[in-house]
């Protein structure tokens, strides 16, 4: 039974007229006989039925044919015996045709029941769904034939517009986020060169400055300048990660771990920040991975640290099956536990005294960095320490 219910669209609707046009057929075939045996009946009610049987019988026993019973006019039969004759007549005529049809209707109407239905109330309402942009929903249908394919092309398509529709989404709110940290970020830098450059218009002309003030106002505008300079980098930075692809190279695991160790040092060297690294003693003597993206996550991660450390950063580097995990821990103030969810969204600034050093993208591009690799950012606070940031990166061993 179930083998049947698994036909394709066209073998069933087959199957289904043939087993329509089976049953007709001998359905006819009764109807007809009965109806002939009926019309017999009344005809040897008009004619000598002695002399009838055996004509019958001996033009069988000599041509081994059957004569059928002569048909009387009609105006030698009653009135109710001629309407009974002709009613066979219409009867054995249009019955085989009638049946067809009636059996063929049938047929379809069942292959629609069966076959159609439900699969077709199924897209209906789907797309209705769809229609009012509700795509939290989901398509299931049992069977696999055509409209069971078609019920799972429908379903994928949904959801990939659901992934496209949130990915939409998440562009949106990410070109709100852009607007917001370019009025942000770029709103002070320019205010204060905005206000350098009314206090010259205004001063120097009347020789109010003297060469010192006049430097730490050129000094201060460079900062500014160099501000905006860094800004206008992240964001080139930004716009370059989604055409960005994962090359992977084969890696060996005591250089990396000593360029990891000399980069750490450099980067806190000066805050005189000390380095210390903890590393697996038994991690593999080589893989496969992206040098340079682990590498600018790890230069992003141990910025942050040196940034709100106030003495010790402690690195651990773990090799864990085919996934590479670096923390890095700072002994700062730590990240703000009701909003430690929101550390790597982008242009998020944690400390506002802080926000004139950082644009609050470092995170938020360590985790697109680290989800182009196979793995993901784990940000908390450390009981011990401050901060901890965990990067993980699905290598090849």
């Amino acid at each position: 039974m179930e083998q049947l219910k698994q036909l394709s669209l066209k073998k069933t609707i087959m199957l289904y007229l043939l087993i329509a046009l089976t049953v007709s057929f001998f359905a006819s075939a009764i109807i007809i006989s009965t109806t002939q045996r009926i019309q017999d009946n009344v005809w040897l009610n008009y004619i000598d039925k002695d002399k009838y049987y055996d004509m019958v019988i001996q033009t069988e026993e000599e041509y081994g044919v059957q004569i059928k019973t002569p048909r009387p006019g009609s105006y030698v039969m009653s009135n109710i015996d001629y309407h009974i004759s002709e009613a066979c007549d219409f009867i054995e005529t249009w019955t085989p045709l009638i049946l067809t049809t009636l059996g063929a209707g049938l047929a379809v109407l069942i292959f629609y029941k069966n076959k159609l239905k439900v699969p077709i109330k199924i897209l209906e309402e789907g797309s209705q769904e769809i229609a009012r942009n509700n795509l939290d929903f989901q398509i299931s249908y049992d069977l696999q034939d055509e409209m069971g394919r078609l019920c799972s092309s429908f379903e994928h398509m949904r959801g990939q517009l659901l992934i496209n529709n949130k990915y939409l989404w998440k562009m949106i709110e990410e070109q709100k986020n852009l607007k917001a940290a370019i009025t942000h970020d770029l709103r002070a830098p320019l205010a204060i060169l905005k206000g350098y450059h009314e206090m010259l218009i205004e001063f120097i002309p009347q020789d109010k400055f003297d060469k010192e003030r006049l430097s730490e106002i050129i000094v201060s505008c460079d900062k500014q300048t160099d501000r905006l300079t860094l800004f206008i980098d992240k964001m080139r930075q930004m716009s370059s990660l989604e055409d960005r692809n994962t090359e992977y190279e084969a890696i060996i695991t005591a250089e990396f771990i000593k360029q990891l160790k000399t980069t750490a040092v450099i980067l806190a060297g000066p805050k005189n920040i000390v380095i210390n690294i903890l590393e697996e003693p038994q991690e593999p003597l080589s893989f496969w991975a992206d040098r340079a993206l682990i590498y600018e996550v790890y230069e992003n991660l141990v910025s942050n640290a040196v940034r709100y450390a106030t003495r010790k950063i402690v690195i651990s580097i773990v090799f864990i099956n085919s996934i590479l995990q670096i923390q890095v821990c700072d002994d700062g103030v730590g990240f703000q536990e009701d909003n430690i969810d929101l550390v790597t969204k982008a242009y998020y600034h944690d400390n506002p005294p802080d926000d004139m050093g950082h644009f609050g993208l470092g995170l938020y591009i360590s985790k697109l960095l680290c989800e182009k690799h196979g793995g993901k950012v784990r940000i908390e606070n450390d009981i011990n320490t401050g901060a901890s940031v965990k990067a993980e990166f699905n290598i090849r061993v």
